[in-house]
């Protein structure tokens, strides 16, 4: 081994400072080394004093070295965590994917609810077959068959089995075809039930329908985006490598991933009520439109129009005369008699005249050279404006009318919500019309007064102006949507009520109230009587200018009413139904008014 040079401190310090001390002189000679060594020491600790910067390099080269490998290795963990737990689902579906072959099954699409959660669509199903043309025998069993079924294209089924994937049949089967199938037992033919979206169709002019996976009218096509979901549940069976179906392990329903799904649409419909309403209007065949909204908030509790669609089969209805996919509800027409309404709240809140104020109606009235008659052809005599209003007197409505002039009465009904759209979320929503020319000649103003010139309405807009009254003079802008939720229940977004605008003087809609209670109780409405408690509204018969073919006139028929969900409670419930064709208000739409409202009430009860 070598020999190890031992230097004290003082000695280094000397070298340090390249000047020798006599200390150090001595500490050479006895070691025998001369100043040679001393220099050549020296220039070693001046040589590490200088390099000194190299390695500090150095140690920053290493650092950042370390601190990237930190990085990569923090990266990769957070990958290798996102793949395992964050995505872990999707990749095991992915891969379970590609050792199945199957077939879309139903759909990610969000439903649509009642206030109270129960769908309005997704409620039925339909049996479908699935075939699995690479299953052993499917070629010598099956498709003889299945060739000789009525309702299978024998080109149709060739073309699926050609193309060796498993196909969804274009058909349905009903319960005796697929229990006489399976019981055969034939190789590659599934049965399985497919969710419907319409399966007991409701609603559907507000709902709408679907062409493909996309909204095309209603709110399907409003919310076509909140509704979307990606990709599909799927119907799928475990494959080998030959793509064959592999005995034993069945057929598995694939749910589509849960962050995919559509969102649900809670809607304002009252779904007992919508069917009620449906129901009276289908028995009856009635062609027109029921609105009913709450008063209180504007929400739109049943909205029915008919005829209606299938929307399962909407292009079979595509050439269809009766024009079943208009939404009557939201469709303009004259409103005849109820439109005596924004008459009455005009004279009352301009002072024209009070409910007791007297008037003679001796049957007709002259304006010009034109003659207004009184549906009551001797008159009603003398009567109070009150009695007027419930009688329905043409004569008593034209008089005051040229008293209050065109400007008051379209003031007072635009007010109302006539003539402008009422922002329901509907796109075929129609905004009806008031006069918009100046000055409108006297014979003009009368029949604006009656409804049958000058003006229009759909039957949303006429239920909103009789809700104003039954809430104390505040008017609401319809809500149809309450709030958008996942399908786990979870609220994303949540739409309220407005708080309403007051369109005329409370002591104007308690006047009104009465008048239009009285209309019911011994007036022209009162076919609509009928619960505890009371109903309140307003019959019209609106002329269309058409006649039959013995020439008599074609009139559309309104009732316009509320009434308490319960008896003894504040008005709850306010409904609009007009009735095409019909004979007359009092006697079409009143007592239809009375059957909805009755069977609802039970139903409460």
């Amino acid at each position: 081994m070598g020999t190890v040079l031992k230097v004290p401190f003082s000695i280094i310090w000397d070298l340090a400072l390249l000047e020798p001390s006599p200390k150090f002189r001595s500490f050479l000679l006895q070691k025998n080394l001369g100043m040679g060594t001393y220099y050549w020491l020296g220039g070693r600790m001046m040589a590490l004093f200088f390099n000194q910067p190299s390695r500090l390099n150095t140690q920053k080269r290493i650092l950042t070295l370390a601190l990237l490998i930190c990085v990569a290795a923090t990266a990769l963990g957070f990958r290798l965590f996102k793949i395992q737990l964050l995505d872990g689902n999707g990749y095991g579906r992915a891969a379970l994917r590609q050792r199945t072959q199957g077939v879309a099954w139903g759909f990610a699409r969000g439903d649509f609810l009642d206030a109270k959660g129960q769908p309005l669509t997704g409620r039925g199903g339909v049996w479908k077959a699935v075939l699995f043309p690479n299953t052993e025998g499917f070629g010598k069993l099956t498709v003889p068959i299945l060739s000789g079924l009525a309702d299978v294209n024998a080109a149709w089924l060739q073309t699926a089995i050609a193309e060796g994937r498993p196909i969804k049949m274009p058909y349905a089967f009903d319960d005796a075809s697929r229990l006489a199938l399976e019981n055969m037992r034939l190789p590659g033919l599934v049965f399985a039930e497919e969710p419907r979206r319409y399966g007991e169709p409701l609603a559907v002019h507000v709902i709408g329908y679907l062409a493909g996976d996309a909204g095309i009218a209603g709110l399907e096509y409003q919310l076509d985006a909140e509704l979307s979901g990606k990709g599909s549940s799927r119907l799928a069976a475990t494959v080998d490598a030959a793509a064959r179906p592999i005995s034993g392990l069945g057929i598995r329903h694939q749910e589509a991933a849960p962050d995919n799904a559509g969102w649900d649409v809670v809607l304002t419909i009252d779904r007992d009520l919508q069917e009620i309403v449906e129901h009276a209007m289908d028995v009856k065949g009635i062609r027109g439109a029921i609105v009913a909204v709450d008063p209180r908030n504007g929400d739109v509790l049943a909205m029915a129009s008919r005829p209606q669609f299938d929307p399962e089969n909407a292009g079979l209805y595509l050439q269809s005369e009766h024009a079943p996919f208009i939404n009557r509800a939201i469709s303009a027409y004259f409103p005849g008699s109820v439109f005596k309404i924004a008459i009455a709240v005009a004279a009352l809140e301009n002072g024209i005249c009070a409910p007791e104020s007297r008037f003679v109606d001796s049957g007709s009235i002259e304006i010009g050279q034109h003659q207004f008659h009184c549906h009551r052809k001797e008159g009603h005599g003398e009567l109070s404006f009150s009695d007027a209003f419930a009688e329905s007197c043409n004569t008593v409505f034209v008089a005051v009318g040229q008293t209050l002039g065109a400007r008051a009465i379209v003031a007072t009904a635009e007010k109302l919500g006539i003539g402008k759209l009422t922002n329901i979320g509907l796109r075929d929503e129609n905004a009806g019309s008031l006069p918009v020319g100046w000055p409108l000649l006297p014979a003009d103003i009368a029949n604006l007064t009656l409804g049958q010139k000058g003006v229009s309405a759909t039957p949303l807009q006429v239920a909103l102006m009789a809700s104003a009254i039954a809430n104390g003079g505040i008017l609401h802008v319809p809500r149809l949507v309450a709030e958008l939720r996942t399908n786990d229940g979870v609220v994303v977004r949540t739409f309220t009520p407005d708080a309403g605008q007051r369109v005329m003087k409370p002591s104007t809609a308690q006047k009104m109230q009465q008048m239009m209670r009285q209309c019911v109780s011994q007036g022209t409405g009162m076919a609509a009587a009928g619960i505890e408690g009371g109903s309140a509204g307003k019959t019209g018969t609106a002329e269309t200018g058409r006649t039959t073919p013995e020439g008599m006139p074609i009139n559309n028929a309104w009732f316009v009413g509320f009434a308490p969900g319960t008896p003894g409670q504040e008005p709850s419930l306010c409904m609009a139904i007009l009735i095409e064709d019909g004979q007359s208000g009092s006697v079409t739409a009143a007592p239809l008014f009375a059957e909805i409202l009755a069977a609802f009430v039970a139903l409460k009860e």
